[in-house]
């Protein structure tokens, strides 16, 4: 079980080139197969979400005609058919969504078959909600085919993606190191989104990036949805590892350019580490899963909401001027047109069936 807690903004005010807000939509989840809790927040005065003023939490529901069009649609068996996990929240055309992973087993499986073998027999993917902030439910049902680029041997984890609104356009951040993939939401794109733009950091950079950073480009997961940078034309996302090669969880920033979608930039360490962020010694695992970030211009500084050794609630506020940055130029990236081809597939970076079962047995 993994408790993360996460926060949207849902009412926006400018007010000195900083975006704070007077109420906030905060959605506490656990990567258990369970609902969202739904809950509101006001910010604190210097326009930090205040966690310590939640009102009482009620527990999203699916309406029963989506849930039911859901199982049909994605033949599903009908009891346990569809399961959710790694609920994050976001803001688009002034409603709020969720994004999360969903695992489908089919209707023509057994699903009392030992759990350990369960992989076997069902079609993990990536789906969207919007939610009714007024009646608290889940109304829509969205579910991506995967993987959205091809690749020659099965991954294993095909989620985690990023979500960012750019230009009023709802784009996907597909992966990011050490290959850069975005695509764009489209309802009637047989994939449920229009491959955009991808382009890779060359082996010889990779290896030498990964040395300076310490960040293996090996299974490069995205942590959380991404949000604007102080400089205009930049995002920043936060990105992780495999956890169990790690010991535990590490997290280093990247900043994006999104006039032509390519990594500028990696943060020289880990910025959010289990060794320093971790607050129970009864943590499972040194597990930091991160739910939402919020950054402050004004004061160039970040808040990241996480969920603590999959038993606690926590933020941190960290300072960005403290961070140090590599440079990832120009000339260390290929473009990337063919989105079709396995040879951008395979060099995402996201580790195979095989690769993640060994390492599952590790721990």
């Amino acid at each position: 079980m993994q408790l993360l807690i996460a926060v949207v903004h849902n009412k926006l005010h400018q007010h000195d080139d900083v975006l704070s807000y007077t109420e906030v939509c905060c959605l506490q989840a656990e990567r258990t197969w369970q609902n969202p809790a739904f809950a509101y927040a006001k910010s604190s005065e210097q326009g930090w979400p205040n966690l310590r003023s939640i009102s009482t939490a009620t527990q999203l529901q699916f309406d029963e005609e989506t849930f039911a069009n859901a199982i049909q649609k994605l033949h599903a068996s009908i009891f346990g058919g569809i399961s959710f996990s790694s609920y994050r929240p976001f803001m688009f055309q002034g409603e709020v969504y969720v994004s999360y992973a969903m695992s489908v087993y089919d209707r023509s499986l057994n699903l009392t078959e030992s759990s350990t073998n369960s992989h076997k027999h069902r079609n993990q993917t990536t789906g969207l909600s919007k939610v009714d902030v007024d009646r608290k439910r889940l109304v829509s049902i969205f579910a991506f085919a995967q993987p959205l680029l091809h690749r020659s041997e099965p991954i294993c984890c095909d989620k985690n993606w990023g979500w960012v609104v750019l230009h009023d356009n709802l784009y996907i951040v597909y992966t990011a190191l050490p290959c850069l993939s975005i695509f764009q939401f489209d309802p009637s794109d047989q994939l449920g989104a229009r491959f955009i733009a991808a382009s890779c950091i060359l082996q010889s950079a990779a290896q030498h990036l990964g040395i300076q950073t310490g960040l293996d480009m090996v299974d490069v997961r995205i942590s959380g949805h991404p949000v604007p940078w102080q400089q205009e034309g930049i995002i920043l996302l936060l990105v992780h590892n495999n956890w169990r090669k790690q010991g535990g969880s590490k997290h280093w920033a990247v900043l994006v350019a999104t006039g032509n979608f390519s990594v500028t930039a990696i943060s020289s360490k880990p910025i959010l580490s289990y060794v320093d962020f971790i607050l129970y010694n009864r943590a499972v695992q040194n597990v930091i899963a991160i739910g939402s970030y919020h950054y402050y211009r004004s004061h160039n500084s970040l808040r990241v909401l996480y969920g603590d050794g999959d038993r606690y609630a926590a933020w941190a506020d960290i300072d960005m001027n403290e961070v140090s940055w590599v440079t990832v130029s120009d000339n260390m990236h290929s473009r990337v047109d063919e989105h079709n081809s396995s040879q951008l597939g395979d060099r995402l970076g996201s580790i195979t069936q095989n690769e993640y079962h060994g390492t599952h047995k590790w721990r």
